[in-house]
Formats: structure tokens, C-alpha cells, sequence
């Protein structure tokens, strides 16, 4: 059985890492929409603008380490 690579492992996590992310803004986005409390929705998005920083740091990752 053929050993995983440093790369393919680091490939690996940063997928899951950001599909994890993405996962994460479309439920603070639902719940947003959802929820009455203007207060929980402003938490939500605060959550959601959050989860969209990380997107954009793991696809800067992932061009800078060619990982498509």
C-alpha cells in the first residue's frame, strides 16, 4: 500500500478544511434568514462574514501551494 505524501496529505486537509468552511457560511446564512431575533441574525452574520474570511485565506492557501 502505497504511503500519502506530505503534499497529498496537506492537499487532503485543506480541502476539508475548506469545504468545512463553506459548509459553515451556507448554515450562518440560512439561520440568518430564519431566526427573528435581530440580535441572533447579527451574531449569524458576524458567523457568516467570519466563515467567509477563512474561505478566502484557504484559497489564497491553496494557489499559493498550486493545490486546485
Amino acid at each position: 500500500m502505497p504511503k500519502l505524501t506530505q503534499k497529498d496529505i496537506l492537499n487532503n486537509i485543506l480541502k476539508r478544511a475548506f469545504d468545512q468552511e463553506v459548509q459553515q457560511k451556507a448554515k450562518y446564512a440560512f439561520l440568518a434568514g430564519t431566526v427573528k431575533d435581530k440580535r441572533l441574525i447579527k451574531i449569524f452574520k458576524v458567523f457568516e462574514h467570519t466563515a467567509q474570511s477563512h474561505i478566502a485565506e484557504l484559497q489564497q492557501e491553496m494557489y499559493n501551494l498550486d493545490i486546485k
